[in-house]
């Protein structure tokens, strides 16, 4: 249903599904967003897609995945099962309330056990972390982002979207769009 309203304007949509915590630890979801991207870019003249006009969008653990998915440079490596060449890029980011740093949610005041099931019993699991957290790949080349996240949410803190913005502000002459939503 939440798909309706993009279908009706005449967008084309891909539903993404990715492997959860209990079928597989991190970065295991990511790669299959960079994955599932590449998929789309290679066959988008097959499906009438246009490549250049490709947006990310999802909630919370999906959220994080859009940033990811939009975010990530190649230098990253979380594409290399990905079969093809294709530059994976985005026109736009859309993030409704999407975790940007995973690090933080491991330990301390912010742990969520649902990030440390996600990243299971890895000794290197803070570097894992940081790799997979969107907040460590701001720089000024990334497509526009919008975030919308409420100040009461107890899965993702608010600080996140907060940090994250801040971030593309320092390192971007965009204007930047964030929507604290409560």
């Amino acid at each position: 249903m939440q798909l309706l309203p993009y279908l009706e304007r005449g967008w084309a949509v891909v539903n993404v599904q990715y492997r959860l915590a209990n079928i597989s630890p991190a970065p295991a979801a990511v790669e299959d967003c960079l994955c599932a991207l590449r998929w789309v870019i290679r066959n988008a003249d097959q499906y009438g897609f246009n490549a250049n006009k490709l947006v990310v969008s999802g909630t919370s653990a999906g959220g994080h995945l859009a940033l990811t998915t939009g975010i990530l440079p190649a230098s990253a490596g979380l594409d290399r099962q990905c079969p093809g060449e294709e530059e994976l890029k985005v026109a736009a980011i859309v993030n409704w309330y999407g975790i940007t740093d995973v690090g933080d949610l491991l330990e301390g005041e912010n742990i969520q056990s649902y990030a440390v099931q996600w990243m299971g019993s890895a000794t290197d699991r803070m570097e894992i972390a940081e790799r997979v957290s969107p907040l460590n790949y701001v720089r000024s080349d990334l497509p526009p982002i919008i975030t919308i996240h409420g100040d009461t949410d107890t899965v993702v803190p608010y600080n996140h979207a907060v940090q994250l913005h801040q971030a593309l502000e320092r390192k971007s002459s965009q204007r930047i769009n964030y929507c604290p939503w409560w």
